[in-house]
């Protein structure tokens, strides 16, 4: 019987799986058997004599590694249960931990059957009418990095120094000493890094991750472990930063100083603006990550209460760049116009409705009095 090996050629995947060899083995006693190389593909494949048994295999969805800590659980009809850790040839039960796999026979009497895998999310119950399976899980939690939060698009500048990032979670600094702390990082294209990290405990609910040698221009997701157990992963990106430069002027191009310049950030906690205000020569300066498929484009808003509000978007893309914001005069507010502004009085959601239909002029989610002052200023001016 030929039988061919699978490989992919993603560099999330470990260079073992093109490299592989093939064991054949009975019950623990290894199987003789013919080798003869004609191609230089590779495929993941079993096979065994349980004819009714459910294959599966389960592996990490970044690193492509199986998943070694997994569990069977059974549920019966009775209402009780039963957890195979280990395999039990009596029952049809095979778990071959360092790959992953479990074989599983149809249990007399049960009524569902889950795997467990610590430290990622549940599979939930499965089905044993497919003969084969072969699934990827994700960490079952998510951490915030307080570092994502200062900076824009969750895009961490490109350094090649070493990149200090502080990891929330409840509870992952309790009793920090008495506990073995780990990292592991992949890049969306570099794969597995061969990274150095150091780990020290910040409070209870954070820790300092320190990786060595800094991060290159990439989409990566990081783990981290406690005593070997994964405690939960994130995603984020890195990019080289480059400076934007706003020009705002009135329509005349005389330059408008005090104009404010918002660009809106995205977080964990939601959306906060970012503000600068325009120099004596109109100028409002920031750093923002270059351009790439995921971190090119930005919405900006300009304020000012003498002037026309102005929505607009621009790209950084490798390069500086300047963006040339030109206000016009407001118009005057009048009563028509107070009674649409107290019709959106305190209102704390303007992000569905164009900003409370332009009444929270300081684009901060919510009319209140810092909008008021707004408007009072262009309806006592009678513009």
């Amino acid at each position: 019987m030929a039988v061919g090996l699978w490989s992919d050629s993603s560099p999330r995947y470990p260079a073992s799986y093109t490299t592989c060899s093939l064991s054949i083995d009975n019950e623990g006693v290894g199987v003789s058997f013919e080798r003869e190389e004609w191609n230089d593909s590779v495929e993941l494949f079993t096979f065994t004599d349980k004819t009714l048994a459910m294959l599966l295999y389960e592996y990490d969805y970044n690193f492509g590694n199986p998943i070694t800590n997994g569990f069977l659980h059974v549920v019966y009809d009775d209402d009780s249960v039963q957890d195979f850790h280990v395999s039990d040839n009596a029952s049809g039960i095979t778990i071959a931990n360092s790959y992953g796999g479990y074989f599983i026979t149809p249990q007399a009497g049960a009524v569902s059957y889950s795997l467990i895998f610590p430290g990622y999310y549940d599979s939930g119950s499965i089905s044993l009418n497919v003969s084969r399976s072969i699934n990827h899980s994700q960490p079952a939690d998510f951490f915030d990095i307080q570092e994502l939060g200062e900076c824009f698009n969750h895009t961490l500048p490109t350094l090649a120094t070493d990149v200090t990032l502080t990891i929330l979670q409840d509870g992952i600094g309790v009793d920090f000493a008495s506990h073995q702390y780990g990292a592991a990082l992949v890049g969306e294209t570099a794969g597995v890094l061969d990274k150095t990290f150091s780990i020290d405990v910040n409070d209870d609910d954070s820790i300092k991750l320190t990786i060595a040698g800094g991060l290159d221009e990439d989409f990566y997701n990081l783990y981290i472990y406690k005593d070997s157990l994964i405690l939960g992963g994130s995603r984020f990106g890195a990019a080289a930063y480059y400076d934007v430069t706003f020009n705002v002027t009135d329509q005349n191009s005389t330059p408008l100083s005090g104009a404010k310049i918002l660009l809106p950030k995205y977080g964990w906690q939601g959306i906060t603006n970012v503000v600068k205000v325009t120099d004596a020569n109109g100028q409002a300066k920031y750093e923002l990550p270059g351009g790439s498929e995921w971190s090119s484009y930005y919405d900006f808003h300009a304020t000012n209460s003498d002037y026309e509000n102005v929505d607009d978007f621009f790209e950084v893309f490798d390069v500086d760049v300047s963006v040339s914001v030109v206000m016009s005069e407001a118009e005057s507010v009048n009563l028509t116009d107070f009674a649409g502004f107290a019709m959106w009085w305190n209102n704390l959601d303007c992000s569905w409705n164009e900003n409370c239909y332009g009444f929270d002029y300081n684009y901060d989610g919510t009319v209140d009095l810092k909008d008021l002052d707004v408007f009072m200023d262009r309806w006592l001016k009678g513009k």
